[in-house]
């Protein structure tokens, strides 16, 4: 069997080590990840059960803990657990952050067990609900079944800026009350589906003085894209080829910093509005003629 917490702390505060109390001398758990194992021959009779307690404690100053009681069940020998069918200790699923079927399993989301006992095949699975929201506390994902097979599918949308990876448990267990599980890893990747924004309440304005040659800063303007990765949120900047007074001033793509292209006379003219464009650097995802969101 295995524990698993987890802690939503950073850094050392987060890491999290297992130990067993109580422990009656017959098992032993990775500190790394929770597994508990046998570590003796047991002598004891069926229907005895073993308790203990399972404790995992972060690597903090000072260190915080939570507590679990557990029970283990001595079943005859020839009793044997289920089993998960072509697969190993953990899977992995990646999915982008605007995926949105939740009618069918994910890709890679379905999970098929052997009960291991002869005369009755029937298995049960469970999806663990953990503490945390990354645990699936919140039914991110759910699990829908058919006899031997588990189809795990989404249950709410995703968001990679708020929670872009899980770690869901999927149990299974047969009539004798034995088990078995599995981690499933899903990675959720980042897509461009957040448009560049200006933190202005009123319209900004700039100062030149007249007279000034070309090259006198007048402003600098700045924009926030709130997508999760570089390759999605940097922005730059143009000005809108449409403003009337496009011709008079220029902008620095990157920084944001306007500038003139000639001197000003004040009895000429003492205002003028342009317009400036905020863009990222990549596709949107949120329509699809491969232009970045502006």
């Amino acid at each position: 069997m295995r524990i698993s917490a987890t802690d939503i702390d950073d850094g050392n505060n987060s890491r999290v080590a297992y130990s067993l109390e109580r422990n009656p001398g017959y098992f032993r758990i990775d500190s790394n990840n929770g597994v508990i194992f046998l570590d003796k021959p047991i002598d004891m009779d069926p229907g005895h059960k073993f308790t203990m307690t399972g404790r995992a404690e972060d690597s903090g100053t000072p260190p915080r803990m939570t507590e679990i009681e557990l029970e283990v069940l001595v079943v005859e020998s020839h009793k044997k657990a289920p089993t998960f069918v072509d697969g190993g200790a953990t899977w992995d699923i990646t999915l982008p952050e605007n995926y949105s079927n939740y009618t069918a399993a994910l890709p890679n989301g379905v999970f098929k067990a052997v009960s291991n006992v002869p005369e009755d095949s029937e298995v049960i699975f469970t999806l663990v609900s953990g503490a945390t929201e990354q645990t699936n506390k919140l039914g991110t994902f759910i699990l829908e079944t058919k006899g031997d097979t588990a189809f795990i599918k989404l249950g709410s949308a995703l968001d990679y800026e708020t929670i872009n990876e899980y770690t869901l448990t999927l149990g299974v267990r047969n009539k004798h009350k034995l088990a078995a599980e599995t981690s499933i890893n899903v990675f959720v990747t980042d897509v461009n589906d957040h448009i560049p924004s200006f933190n202005f309440k009123e319209v900004p304005e700039g100062i030149v003085l007249e007279n000034e040659p070309p090259g006198t800063p007048v402003m600098q303007v700045r924009a926030i894209d709130i997508d999760g990765t570089s390759a999605n949120n940097i922005v730059s900047y143009k000005l809108d080829e449409n403003s009337k007074h496009r011709d008079l001033f220029q902008i620095d793509k990157d920084t944001g910093n306007i500038t003139t292209l000639r001197e000003f006379d004040r009895e000429e003219n003492n205002r003028y509005q342009i317009k400036v464009i905020a863009y990222d650097n990549s596709p949107s995802a949120l329509k699809n003629n491969g232009e970045p969101n502006t």
